[in-house]
């Protein structure tokens, strides 16, 4: 496919750079990105506290700002500015902008500047929007991430987040290392302070992370306090529950201790004494690490449960959920509840003044309280209506930085997190730039986690309602930061099979994303987010295309507590509108004849005349057949059902067992069904009786089956995989079979949890997308190798007027492997190997490296590749000769 390139107006790529060589601020950092026409730049200096400092945009890397006259300084910058920072340090300006090149924005006075690079381009490139819009995991397998068209301008790599954040913690020897917990995603990490995340979490045994703390003596060493994801039972715990601890910087975890976590919102389950780390069990139970693999059980607090546990010199402090404040300065032997002035029985959290140890602050879900005396007794000094009219039951997590900026982390509300400067007496109000996020309405809606730089208590990272977003000046101004990090929950996916890139996803949580393509050759477009809502919810579980009209698109809204509607777009999905009739029906499933214009089945509801009118249904609708889509499937009472005439007679068709998921009709053969099942695996039905598929052949465990797809292009090609929610564990992954079912492999590569909730073959292309709690993945099929070491196309790139050729070897395993690459040049002339070389390399799990081969300017030698992990994968790479 050529690969155009088309013009567009303006397009920047941001990243941080010093500028001046005067020697930058002692903490602080300056933020500067585009948005329709008009740069914005924010930032916070500690040293430069109610002081002008000039903003400049320049295209040359001006070392002596400040010393140049006035004349050199206007015809050296591109945009002046004289602002005045607040009473904080914190600045915040905009200007109109749009010319081409390379500049960079800074803010300057005689004592220092701090910058951001901002590249100006002038076309879009499909290259850069498919490495914008992707994640590799092998040559096979690609995370999708969502990328709007201002990302890409922005030059920002895609993800749109959407599970929601538990845990958030920096790395205390290298603050470019952050470490974020999700509820059904997993740990991810960055390595470039929160500008871009990866999936770290081989080894979990559960979903969910409610806690994440980072060794004080060793950066490679990370603990974490894991849940189960259940939403119907904060309070569910596993035999996979507790601590797990990675030893090589997140690539791996160990489970080294049973302790009870539970899916609620915490500050602190882990802290130190001195050298010694000890963790809090939301059951009371608190263990102290030993030495490596071992942890001893310390104390036992007999209450109902612990939200918080901190160490404030050598006193333990709870914060419970029936007791109130707890103290114990025997490290648990006995503990004290906290009754003067404040006997109550659920506080929340807790915060220590780091400026005056005597302030000491806490939350219950209605009040704030603080003590002046190191926590003795304490005054109720705000109510939660007061941070915002109307709030209650809205407190969650309290905390400061270590300037003494207090914070308050607020449920059921936008802008969650409040700072007061004043010790409580005011708060004010957080900003989001929302420009750069996926979802650009979103304004944060709870009490997910807050991570302050240790080294720069001006810079915060947080969760703000599943999307990670970034301050550099104290909480004041937050912009997205969320590139990598892909988990919306994507449940139903329709095609345009006249358009390749022409597709709609309906989205758990959050409406509808749809593809935003611009022409110029890309294989993965750009994205945007549709906010679709229906009695204030917006979940979507299904969506189809007129196959007579594809750009009149029917989508599923709503939740079944409040209802669900069908709303309608005429025009291809840039607008919708209810359709009335459907309001109060479970419509999670939604097809349309394709042999009969108007016929539409909507799982409790069928229409006969193109949506005009709806009736119910005797049988929910679960399946059309492909073969003839007069025929439909329907599940009730663990029977399956068939109507012949469009759902209006029925008659019994197969027995079910309880824990059905799904039915995949088959494309052929009529009344051939692929049913996956909660925990019984797959049924493939044929006639009058069924065939039991719960394990590979290659040895993995497939009895978490809960979507079954088959590949029109090929009905022997099918894919199936499913979700653990009877364990509430990861599951194995994708399953794949070549010959209709008769057997099965695992499809390796996907990360962490691999809750597969939909599959869906392109109609037209190589691919199946595969959805999850971490985002969506596509599966390139002709692609795949059964191998743990799968090696990349090779591909060709000039640096420094070198040739080299370009591999990347993917380890697609859930272990650490060892990988030799052995070189050899030979002379097919004189038919003799006139050198080799070997390099020997490790790979982490789900990781790969590049490998650089100098491409020699002599056509006689020729160069071979092998890659070898061992004595039965040595894989010459003949694909690629390098002369």
């Amino acid at each position: 496919m050529n690969k155009n390139k088309f013009l567009l107006i303006t397009s920047l790529l941001l990243g941080f750079v010093p500028l001046l060589s005067l020697g930058a601020y002692a903490s602080g950092g300056v933020r500067a990105q585009y948005d329709n026409g008009k740069v914005y730049v924010t930032g916070n200096f500690d040293a430069a506290k109610n002081e002008n400092i000039s903003i400049i945009a320049a295209k040359e890397n001006i070392e002596n700002f400040v010393l140049l006259n006035d004349n050199e300084k206007t015809y050296k910058t591109d945009y002046i500015k004289q602002i005045k920072t607040d009473e904080s340090g914190s600045f915040g300006v905009s200007f109109p902008f749009g010319k081409s090149g390379e500049y960079t924005v800074s803010a300057v006075n005689a004592n220092g500047s701090a910058s951001d690079v901002l590249k100006i381009y002038n076309e879009f490139d499909a290259d850069r929007i498919d490495e914008l819009s992707t994640t590799d995991y092998a040559p096979y397998l690609k995370q999708y991430n969502f990328t709007t068209e201002n990302q890409y301008i922005n030059n920002y790599h895609g993800g749109e987040g959407g599970q929601k954040g538990f845990a958030m913690e920096y790395s205390p020897q290298n603050t470019d290392i952050v470490y974020f917990g999700t509820d059904t995603s997993g740990v991810w990490k960055s390595t470039d302070c929160g500008k871009n995340w990866k999936n770290s979490s081989v080894g979990i045994g559960c979903f969910g992370t409610v806690a994440i703390k980072c060794d004080i003596a060793d950066v490679k060493t990370v603990y974490a306090a894991v849940c189960p994801n259940s939403t119907g039972n904060n309070t569910k715990v596993t035999d996979q529950t507790g601590i797990y601890v990675s030893y090589d910087g997140g690539e791996s975890w160990t489970f080294e201790q049973n302790l009870d976590f539970y899916r609620h919102h915490s500050q602190s389950l882990f802290a130190y004494h001195r050298d010694t780390l000890y963790c809090a069990g939301h059951n009371g139970k608190i263990y102290k690490r030993v030495s490596r693999g071992n942890w001893e059980l310390v104390c036992s607090y007999d209450g109902e449960m612990i939200y918080n546990f901190y160490i404030i010199g050598d006193k333990f402090v709870l914060a419970t959920k029936d007791n109130g404040l707890m103290t114990s300065s025997n490290f648990g032997e006995t503990w004290q509840k906290n009754v003067a002035d404040f006997d109550v029985p659920s506080v929340l959290s807790a915060a220590f003044d780091p400026i005056n140890s005597e302030n000491v602050y806490c939350v219950t879900k209605d009040y704030l309280y603080k003590s002046t005396d190191g926590g003795k007794s304490f005054l109720q000094i705000k109510k939660s209506s007061q941070i915002q009219s109307g709030l209650k039951d809205a407190f969650g997590q309290i905390f400061f930085n270590e300037n003494g900026r207090l914070y308050v982390q607020l449920y059921g509300i936008s802008y969650p997190l409040r700072f007061s400067d004043d010790g409580g007496i005011t708060f004010n109000k957080m900003a989001m730039n929302t420009s750069l996020g996926f979802m650009s309405n979103k304004t944060g809606y709870g009490c997910e986690p807050v991570a302050v730089n240790p080294q720069n208590p001006n810079e915060i990272i947080a969760s703000m309602d599943g999307e990670i977003y970034k301050s550099l000046d104290g909480g004041k101004n937050f912009f997205a930061s969320s590139s990598g990090f892909s988990g919306l929950r994507v449940m139903d996916i329709a095609f345009n099979p006249n358009d390749d890139n022409d597709i709609i996803f309906s989205v758990m949580d959050f409406g509808a994303v749809k593809t935003d393509n611009k022409n110029v050759g890309e294989s993965y477009p750009l994205a945007n987010y549709i906010a679709l809502r229906h009695n204030s919810k917006g979940a979507s579980r299904s969506v189809a295309r007129n196959p007579f009209d594809q750009n009149n698109i029917l989508i599923n809204v709503g939740q079944s507590s409040t209802g669900f509607i069908i709303k309608e777009s005429r025009d291809n999905g840039k607008t919708f509108s209810d359709i009335p009739a459907t309001a109060g029906f479970n419509t999670t499933k939604i097809f349309y004849n394709k042999n009969r214009e108007g016929v539409i089945y909507a799982k409790e509801i069928v229409s006969y005349d193109g949506g005009l009118t709806w009736q119910k249904s005797d049988f929910p609708i679960y399946a059309v057949s492909p073969v003839d889509p007069d025929i439909v499937y329907g599940v009730k009472d663990n029977k399956i059902y068939k109507s012949a005439d469009m759902g209006r007679n029925w008659e019994y068709l197969y027995p079910v067992t309880a824990g059905f998921q799904d039915i995949s009709p088959d494309a052929v053969k009529e009344d051939r069904l692929y049913v996956g099942f909660f925990s019984g695996g797959m049924r493939i039905y044929d006639d009058g009786g069924y065939k039991v598929v719960n394990r590979s052949d290659d040895g993995y465990d497939m009895k978490y089956i809960f979507s079954v797809a088959q590949n029109p292009n090929n009905v022997l090609h099918l894919l199936a995989g499913g979700v653990d929610n009877k364990n509430f564990a990861p599951s194995e992954g994708l399953f794949e079979s070549r010959d209709g079912g008769e057997s099965w492999h695992i499809v390796r590569g996907i990360p962490h949890g691999r809750d597969i909730w939909k599959i869906h073959f392109h109609p037209n292309l190589a691919r199946a997308y595969v959805t999850t709690s971490s985002g969506t993945y596509i599966y390139e099929y002709e692609k795949f190798s059964a191998s743990d070491i799968v090696v990349s196309d090779c591909v060709e790139k000039k640096e420094n007027n070198v040739d080299f050729a370009i591999f990347k070897v993917y380890n697609v395993s859930n272990g650490k492997k060892d990988v030799k690459v052995i070189s050899a040049l030979y002379s097919e002339d004189e038919k003799a190997l006139l050198s080799a070389d070997i390099k020997e390399y490790s790979i982490p799990p789900l990781g790969f490296l590049e490998i650089k081969n100098e491409i020699t300017d002599s056509d006689k030698p020729m160069r071979k590749l092998l890659f070898w992990s061992g004595f039965d994968t040595l894989m010459p790479y003949t694909k690629y000769k390098l002369y």
